[in-house]
Order: C-alpha cells, then structure tokens, then sequence
C-alpha cells in the first residue's frame, strides 16, 4: 500500500496543481474581462505574478493537504464571486456552483467565513437593485455552505483541535490582533515587495483601455486601496487570533494573500 501511495501521490499532486493553474488562469480572466481588458500577454504575466507573489508557495501550491483546503477554496471563492455580478448565468454553471459552496462551507472556517461575507455583500448590493440578478442561486449557496460549516464545527476533529488552543475574550483578541497583523506584514507581505515591483516592470509596456483607469489622483487611490486591505487583512488575522491567538500559516494567509497582489 506503501509503494501505491509513493507512487501515486506525486501524479496526483502534478494534476491537480494543474487543475488549480487552470482555477488560476479563469480568475485572471474573469478579472480583467471585468475591466474589459483582452491581453493574453497580460494574463501570462498575471498568473506569474499571482503564483511568484504567494507567501510560501511551496506550503501554498505543493503541498496537497493546504492546496485542498486554502488555494483551491480561494480560487473559487473568487471565480463564484465574479460570475455572481455578471448579468448572465447559465444554469449548468449555477448547478455546477453548488458543489464548490458545500466544499468552502467545510474546509476551515477563516475560508468559510470569507465565502459567506461574499455571499451577503452580493444579497445586500442586490437589495438596492430594481431588478436583483441571481439571488436564488446566492441564497442556495448561503445556505449551503452554512450547513457545511455547523457540520464541520460541530464534527469531533473539530471538537479535539480547538483543545489544543486557550479560550480568550473577544477584546482580549482585538488588542492582541493589532500585533499579530503588524508581526505577519513584516513576515510574509514585506518580503515580497521587491520581486513583486520587479515583476511589475513589464505591465508600463502593456496597454490598458482608459475604461479601466480610475480618474482619481494616483496618490489618493494607493492610500485607499492600502486602508481597505489593512481592514481586510486586519478583519481576517482576528479570526485566527481569537482561535489560535497566533499568526496564521502561509498557507491559512492566503486569501488575504491574493487580495494583496490584486
């Protein structure tokens, strides 16, 4: 059984990091199609930069235990969400969707909570419409991955695990969550700036349609958009903070991760 599993387990991983590349390469699309931008150039370049500008990519991409429960759920995360605001979606796709919602609702909470968010920022943007688009279907998926989650938190790995962690107020968790989210930027994110402005250079020489260009103040854009990832990023450590009252892992990060690079 030994020498099946040596065997096999390598194949498996090769297929299905190529099936998360392919995960990857349908985000990127959904992406820029959303900023109407057609560049297969482009999309080369965005995939490497993703894949380069993870944490640890090896604890991320190459090890099938984390990639099954934090890459592949990330990636699907963001390609659900992206379908979800686009006018049409085909049945099939919507069927197919519900799947992929059952596996988030059970693979760890951070990830779970992360897709559920998502789900009812779309209810509530919904809401303010005249005409809502795909509600049934973000309803199903709400549900569904709630249901996923209670049976995940109410399983007995679950139940042994949280054992191995102290029991803290939930203010206790706030204070200490400043100097968790500080000490994980300086490990993770910071490390990675320079290869990242490096791999940068190429995208000066790529043209984008003025459509995609915000017309605020450049200086204005960077400080929003680095205040709503510290919230985001800040939001995100406090669940592992309350649990583990620790900085998450490389690979527990990697949602936040991506939002990064984006």
């Amino acid at each position: 059984i030994l020498k099946i599993y040596h065997t096999i387990s390598p194949l498996v991983l090769f297929f299905y990091g190529l099936f998360n590349g392919m995960l990857l390469l349908q985000l990127v699309y959904l992406v820029l199609n959303r900023f109407q931008i057609h560049s297969k150039i482009l999309i080369a370049l965005l995939c490497t930069f993703v894949f380069v500008g993870t944490f640890n990519v090896g604890e991320v991409w190459f090890w099938l235990a984390s990639s099954t429960t934090y890459l592949t759920s990330t990636l699907l995360i963001g390609i659900i969400f992206l379908r979800l605001q686009q006018p049409h979606l085909p049945n099939w796709l919507g069927i197919l969707f519900i799947v992929p919602s059952i596996y988030i609702g059970g693979c760890s909470l951070p990830i779970a909570g992360l897709y559920i968010l998502c789900l009812m920022f779309l209810i509530i943007k919904n809401l303010k419409r005249e005409q809502p688009i795909h509600i049934q279907w973000i309803a199903l998926y709400l549900i569904l991955s709630l249901l996923a989650l209670l049976y995940l938190l109410n399983g007995t790995g679950s139940s042994i695990r949280m054992t191995h962690f102290d029991t803290i107020s939930l203010f206790d968790a706030f204070v200490l969550n400043f100097k968790l989210t500080s000490l994980a930027i300086y490990t993770y994110l910071l490390p990675k700036l320079p290869i990242l402005l490096l791999l940068s250079l190429p995208l000066w020489w790529i043209p984008i349609p003025h459509s995609a260009i915000n017309s605020r103040k450049l200086t204005a854009e960077i400080i929003v958009i680095v205040f709503k990832f510290s919230i985001a990023f800040f939001c995100y450590q406090f669940l592992l903070t309350y649990i583990t009252q620790d900085i998450g892992a490389a690979r527990t990060l990697y949602p936040i991760n991506l939002i990064f690079l984006w």
